[in-house]
């Protein structure tokens, strides 16, 4: 059989010494390696920068005032020693700028019995919280909710302790409560 025949056989010509062509992997250079970097490394920086938004961006004074949940907006939003509030409307956030402390959530939304017992920051879970004293406590879980429910004032005293050292600490470097960049471009439109 000749290579003619072969290649005619099997169509493709498996026989046949056609080279293969090899696939290569783009060739990037160092500098573009390290700008990638660069980028990725910003926008981590960026994200890990972020306050920390709190109840899941459920407005604090709608669930103080009328102890429900109700979903706060992008457009009206506040910062407050580090942590991020989203409020229904601009009354909510009014309400809450004259008085921040009336409506934030205990220890900064963080399970103060975890903190007590294991000296760790773990975040509440808006399933797992109650009242007590008119403030609201998260939970990280139905265990530590149920160690709180034992004995709640050792855990709010504990919980009024440390909010009241945060806030000293934030009053000496000046004015702990700043409006968001969207409360800025919403205020221009109005």
């Amino acid at each position: 059989m000749t290579d003619q025949t072969r290649n005619e056989s099997n169509g493709r010509g498996i026989l046949s010494r056609e080279p293969r062509k090899r696939r290569r992997w783009p060739q990037f250079g160092l500098r573009t390696v390290l700008f990638s970097i660069t980028l990725i490394a910003l926008g981590l920086g960026w994200y890990v920068n972020q306050p920390r938004l709190m109840l899941n961006g459920f407005c604090p004074v709608t669930l103080t005032e009328q102890e429900t949940f109700a979903s706060g907006s992008r457009l009206y939003t506040a910062t407050y020693r580090g942590t991020r509030y989203r409020f229904v409307g601009a009354r909510e956030r009014d309400a809450f700028s004259a008085n921040p402390d009336r409506y934030v959530v205990a220890f900064r939304g963080y399970d103060v019995v975890v903190a007590m017992h294991d000296k760790q920051l773990a975040p509440g879970d808006r399933k797992h919280g109650l009242w007590f004293r008119g403030k609201s406590y998260l939970f990280r879980d139905e265990t530590t909710l149920q160690k709180f429910e034992a004995n709640p004032r050792q855990y709010a005293d504990f919980a009024y302790r440390s909010d009241s050292e945060q806030g000293e600490a934030n009053r000496c470097r000046g004015s702990c409560l700043a409006p968001s960049e969207s409360d800025a471009a919403a205020s221009k439109s109005e």
